[in-house]
């Protein structure tokens, strides 16, 4: 905590004596900011608050700016959201395009939550260094207020301009939008076309009908599919019908609590996705038969993509395959991704151990054996490149068995994977990771050691 204060310091500082400097590179923002904001599941799950994420299908596949700089405004906004809303509360973020010209694309970012709310008097200085609303918010939250004012600041250095509308009790939204352009490989996103697919999409009550999952409805569509929503009352009829049912049904576990319920809405005749949270994952696990995926949330437009058309990926939680007497090293610096890797390959059977940074990971290394090292790119100290190179050096010196090393990045740039490679690496995976993708590498390495077990 103190570092990150430190660190916010030092980012206000530089604002000020105008030596922060922007990057102007090629990014896909699907990729970038989905892999920005899925650090936050985790703590959003542990607070039982729903969090969502729409990013528009509609934008390019590139844009240029300061892909780095953005997202430390996004991530800054999500933080507070989730810091100021209470328990089975709401956090959105939506990122979507409002304009486009041959050259540009105009992109409205947002941050809403069902959190504490701000008063109007309170917002006058909410930008302002040190300003949070008062000061029994900072004792009983924590933070300094910084945070704002340099996400303010850098939305003004990139020519947009940060604003709120809030309600006391009711909650906030932080938005602002930035004009960014479009390089020449920039294009319209292209996916499968799904025209012939009937997707369901069940909701509690009827009230709530249209009105819940409006994120998962816009990416199905963007694909070509059908949607169709039912209510339970609807989808029982025509489970005891046995015709008229969608090809796919989207259920929400957390309107499903009760397990007679759920396995009423499980067990129908066509391939089931449950959205759910990762706290979740023991729970769901009683039902495995009746679940052909489960797709965590923050529902996003790769996810959803996957659950779509990842014909073999709709049958993997039929199948408990697991990794026997297996070690891996994680060398990852953030807590909250070093939870999400570990209760992955957890899943999967297998023993983790943590390295904070490339340094601790080069010394687990020459202090003991592991099967496969995932190494993180950029960490303090030492980075994932430079323990790499390490390690290779550990192991030809010492005529050691080389142990198989995986990239783990939170971007998918063109020409990464062959540069990881070109460094030693053995493989390349990004954030968050995906588990089919994981346990498609394993497979590759580790065959031999999995076993089939019953669900």
């Amino acid at each position: 905590h103190l570092l990150a204060i430190v660190n916010d310091i030092l980012d206000l500082s530089k604002i000020k004596a105008q030596k922060i400097e922007f990057e102007n590179i090629a990014f896909d923002p699907i990729e970038h900011f989905e892999s920005a904001v899925e650090s936050y599941a985790a703590k959003a799950a542990e607070e039982n608050i729903d969090f969502n994420i729409f990013l528009d299908p509609e934008l390019p596949t590139r844009l240029m700016g300061d892909p780095t700089k953005i997202s430390q405004i996004i991530v800054n906004l999500v933080s507070n959201a989730i810091k100021f809303t209470s328990q089975n509360g709401e956090v959105n973020v939506v990122i979507q395009k409002v304009a486009e010209t041959s050259g540009e694309v105009k992109v409205k970012f947002a941050v809403s939550d069902t959190g504490i709310g701000i008063s109007a008097e309170q917002q006058k200085r909410i930008f302002e260094a040190f300003g949070q609303a008062d000061v029994s918010t900072s004792r009983k939250y924590g933070g300094t207020g910084l945070g704002l004012s340099i996400s303010g600041r850098l939305v003004e250095l990139m020519g947009g301009k940060l604003s709120i509308e809030s309600i006391v009790d009711e909650g906030s939204t932080f938005y602002f939008t930035l004009t960014l352009t479009k390089p020449e490989d920039a294009a319209k996103r292209e996916v499968e076309d799904l025209s012939g697919l009937t997707v369901g999409i069940l909701n509690p009550h009827i009230d709530e009908k249209y009105f819940r999952n409006k994120n998962l409805e816009a990416y199905v569509t963007y694909t070509g599919a059908k949607v169709v929503h039912y209510t339970d009352e609807e989808l029982l009829n025509i489970k005891k019908s046995h015709s008229g049912l969608p090809d796919i049904l989207f259920v929400d576990h957390k309107y499903r609590q009760r397990e007679d319920e759920i396995k009423q809405f499980l067990g129908v005749d066509t391939k089931v996705v449950v959205i759910s949270t990762g706290d979740q994952k023991r729970t769901l696990k009683r039902y495995g038969p009746l679940i052909d995926r489960i797709l965590y949330k923050p529902v996003n437009f790769t996810k959803t993509l996957k659950a779509l058309s990842d014909k073999e990926e709709l049958t993997e939680a039929k199948k408990n395959i697991l990794f026997r007497n297996l070690h891996i090293l994680v060398a990852e610096d953030n807590a909250i991704n070093q939870k999400l890797i570990t209760n992955v390959l957890n899943r999967l059977g297998i023993e983790v151990s943590i390295a904070e940074n490339g340094k601790e990971a080069v010394e687990s290394r020459k202090g003991d054996f592991f099967d496969m090292i995932f190494m993180d790119i950029e960490m303090p100290v030492m980075g994932g490149m430079e323990a790499t190179a390490n390690i290779l050096n550990y192991e030809r010196n010492t005529h050691q068995k080389h142990i198989p090393i995986v990239a783990l990045t939170a971007n998918a740039l063109s020409g990464d994977r062959e540069k990881y490679m070109g460094a030693g690496m053995d493989g390349y995976l990004t954030k968050p990771i995906e588990l089919s993708a994981l346990r498609e590498l394993l497979m590759e390495y580790f065959e031999e050691k999995t076993v089939e077990v019953p669900v």
